[in-house]
């Protein structure tokens, strides 16, 4: 009874509406479009894998750019949601982890709001690593563990909590879910870095119309005083693979 009572309001205060969602995914392609056109490619004639974001309806915004596109999630639900979208895309069930895929199989690969869920996230990267072609490009979007709320489930002032307080919030308000608290830009980077050349890097804000009903107080006293450029809400980092891996 208590756990139900905590997972609903956890989920009316982390809770978007359609147009909160719009506008998260506009955010993201616009910063996402820049990244793509100062990498030279040309995605008309190229194969994208996006990898978990099925959930955000933030590929349908990519399918007129590109000459292909396959959406892989590890829940056939959200596919089924997404293959009734874009009914010319190809979609996988998998695990991160392990992507069922040939070596050098795609020229460009999507990860927004997935690493930090993931319990390995350099296996993950090896896998994007090994999938992408010479000079392919990765894109992935994180948010910042140090901002005043966790953007996913909402736990509030999650820097200052213990791991075992929000893994018990989480728990209760979305069975299931798991969230990687010790994963943080600079450790991201650094096993970039390994793979890819050149890393790119944006700190980004969502306006607020983009945001969650628990976040967008927390983000209005922030831009009020100026908060965002000390702690943003998160970062988008890219790069083409390093030649010859």
């Amino acid at each position: 009874m208590f756990s139900n009572l905590i997972r609903k309001f956890w989920l009316f205060v982390s809770s978007r509406d359609k147009d909160s969602i719009e506008e998260r995914n506009r955010t993201i392609f616009r910063i996402v479009d820049e990244l793509v056109i100062t990498s030279n490619v040309n995605a008309q004639h190229q194969l994208l894998l996006d990898v978990g974001s099925c959930t955000r309806e933030l590929p349908r915004y990519f399918s007129p750019i590109f000459g292909e596109m396959v959406l892989l999630d590890i829940s056939r639900e959200q596919l089924k949601k997404a293959k009734s979208m874009l009914p010319n895309s190809w979609c996988v069930c998998a695990d991160a982890h392990y992507l069922p895929f040939r070596d050098s199989a795609f020229s460009q690969l999507h990860a927004f709001s997935l690493i930090e869920h993931l319990s390995q996230p350099e296996r993950f990267l090896c896998e994007a690593l090994r999938v992408l072609k010479e000079k392919g490009l990765l894109i992935a979007q994180i948010p910042n563990p140090n901002f005043l709320v966790e953007l996913d489930a909402g736990v509030p002032f999650p820097s200052f909590l213990p791991c075992a307080i929000k893994d018990r919030i989480l728990k209760n308000a979305f069975p299931g879910a798991y969230v990687n608290w010790s994963l943080t830009r600079s450790t991201l980077v650094h096993q970039l870095n390994k793979m890819f050349a050149n890393i790119k890097s944006y700190e980004f804000s969502y306006p607020e119309e983009a945001a969650s009903n628990l976040t967008r107080p927390f983000l209005k006293i922030a831009k009020r005083l100026r908060l965002l450029n000390i702690v943003p809400m998160g970062y988008l980092l890219g790069r083409p693979k390093k030649k010859g891996l």
